[in-house]
């Protein structure tokens, strides 16, 4: 179970957030910091918490290739993220194009329209029931090429 913590939560009172997520942390749960870069995070916090991921924000995803100093952030909390052994995920992506750049960067995993639009929860449980896949046309592509990949 993984319980993510906005960047606004962790600045209001980091000794609290501390001790909650270190609590947390020690009954089996990983903690991950959503919105990353969004806003003004010490970097110390992400050593002296016991987080195991980071959520890149989706305002930096949504114009990485219009903006080649998105693509310098996004490349460097990727980077930032593995040095401190942290996962590292991308919110927001919606192109191929900003897929490949973030593989290129090894992130983790992603996030976004490009894997699947969001489904009303009934539509959820009915593609559940009925065992069908949930992914895009582009995601089911992205995953099959991905396994080729490692074979």
């Amino acid at each position: 179970l993984e319980l993510e913590i906005t960047e606004t939560t962790v600045l209001r009172d980091i000794d609290r957030t501390r001790e909650i997520a270190t609590r947390l942390t020690g009954v089996g749960m990983s903690l991950s910091i959503d919105d990353f870069g969004a806003g003004s995070t010490s970097l110390r916090y992400l050593r002296e918490l016991p987080i195991h991921t980071i959520k890149i924000d989706q305002a930096f995803i949504l114009k990485l290739m219009d903006d080649p100093a998105n693509e310098a952030i996004a490349g460097s909390i990727i980077s930032l993220g593995h040095k401190l052994n942290l996962s590292v995920i991308a919110e927001g992506v919606e192109t191929q194009e900003q897929l490949d750049f973030l593989r290129v960067h090894h992130c983790d995993e992603f996030q976004g329209f490009l894997m699947s639009r969001p489904v009303p929860a009934e539509e959820f449980r009915a593609i559940m029931d009925a065992d069908r896949p949930v992914l895009s046309d582009a995601a089911r592509e992205i995953a099959v090429r991905g396994a080729r990949e490692q074979s």
